[in-house]
């Protein structure tokens, strides 16, 4: 993948800074370069799509936005600032989260589950984790349920102590965490603030 894209400044925070922007990004692996030089900035509110076949690097560029890898060339800047991603949780705490593809997610949790694991302290894992995800949700029209399974939608996980609000369960061997060790989805979720809207 070779490109250079560039948006006008946003409005929004420092006008002359965009909300994520990366330049001369190249990633190569033994035999195959996944990336070469690509450049482009993603203005505060916007929406981008990154398209092209299987195999383009489209995935690798996301990986690196999001701290799984690291580029050998080139600088990511988030909101004007030079950062150095070296794992999901660097680039949680610089705002950038990322929605992997469906088989990422946990399909025995539920959506709430899925989308703060690993980002519980940014809104918890009960009512406020909920809340958020339906404001996101309502604000962007996809009518999700965030106490919906996500391997069967519209059902809903039996709850500790009658929670009409499907809270996460209270025995210990059924906390997400435990009864994932070594299945955990790597990164799988995304952090429920929205500063770039960058998406793969």
């Amino acid at each position: 993948m070779s490109t250079t894209v560039t948006d006008p400044p946003s409005a929004a925070g420092n006008a002359t800074d965009p909300a994520v922007e990366v330049e001369g990004i190249t990633k190569r692996f033994p035999g195959v370069i996944a990336n070469q030089d690509v450049t482009f900035a993603v203005a505060r509110g916007t929406v981008h799509a990154i398209v092209g076949e299987n195999g383009a690097g489209k995935s690798t560029l996301m990986k690196m936005l999001y701290g799984v890898q690291r580029p050998d060339e080139g600088t990511i800047r988030i909101n004007g600032e030079s950062v150095s991603l070296h794992s999901p949780a660097d680039a949680i705490k610089h705002g950038v989260g990322m929605v992997f593809q469906h088989f990422m997610l946990a399909d025995n949790l539920t959506v709430t589950e899925n989308v703060v694991l690993g980002a519980e302290k940014l809104h918890g894992i009960g009512a406020g984790a909920r809340a958020e995800i339906t404001r996101i949700s309502d604000e962007y029209g996809l009518g999700i349920d965030p106490r919906d399974l996500v391997a069967d939608p519209g059902s809903r996980r039996p709850t500790a102590g009658g929670d009409p609000q499907g809270a996460l369960p209270r025995r210990p061997h059924d906390h997400p965490r435990r009864a994932h060790r070594g299945a955990r989805p790597a990164g799988g979720r995304r952090a429920l603030r929205q500063p770039a809207r960058a998406q793969a």
